[in-house]
């Protein structure tokens, strides 16, 4: 007997368009948030919304546009590896997705994917990891790579070097995306 919800789910589970297009939901997400983010105290917002004067987007949206870029970071990975004819893994770990994809990543890049794992696996979300040594672990990681040393400044040691700002990560998803769309035109 023909179970059409079965169908359905082998073709989006099998379909790199579908793995893709949700990628891209979440990227367009992730853009807003980014507005909400870059434009502060928006009164526009607060008040349509139904926020007080002093809530602050950039301090409420901050974690959850970092971990919704990075889901659609993820899945834009998981996108190339299903265009490769590979089953993607139930992982989050943007370094091994990385791996799988057959993509390049530097250094940086690699780090990005590393902070922006764990902030789709806890940060964004929880207040705190399981384990308290996560934590610790994702700071230390946090000041190396988000943090830069200021050469000959005793007043500020570190800068922000804005490695999750969009025009950054957007960067990386577009390098994700091109590779993807190479692979699908020859599917």
């Amino acid at each position: 007997m023909f179970d059409v919800y079965e169908d359905i789910y082998q073709t989006r589970k099998g379909s790199p368009l579908w793995w893709h297009n949700k990628s891209s939901d979440l990227h367009a997400s992730a853009g807003v948030l980014w507005l909400a983010v870059s434009q502060g105290n928006n009164e526009f917002f607060q008040e349509k919304l139904g926020f007080g004067k002093g809530f602050s987007f950039e301090v409420a949206c901050w974690p959850v546009y970092q971990m919704t870029f990075g889901m659609s970071l993820e899945l834009a990975l998981k996108s190339v590896i299903v265009a490769r004819n590979e089953v993607p893994p139930h992982s989050h770990d943007l370094v091994k997705l990385s791996e799988m994809s057959g993509i390049e990543f530097n250094q940086y890049e690699l780090a990005i994917f590393k902070l922006l794992t764990e902030l789709i696996v806890w940060d964004g979300k929880y207040p705190v990891p399981k384990k308290q040594r996560f934590l610790k672990e994702h700071y230390l990681h946090r000041e190396e790579t988000l943090w830069d040393d200021v050469q000959d400044s005793e007043i500020e040691p570190k800068k922000s070097n804005h490695s999750l700002d969009w025009d950054e990560l957007n960067a990386i998803y577009s390098k994700i995306t091109e590779i993807f769309f190479k692979y699908y035109k020859f599917m």
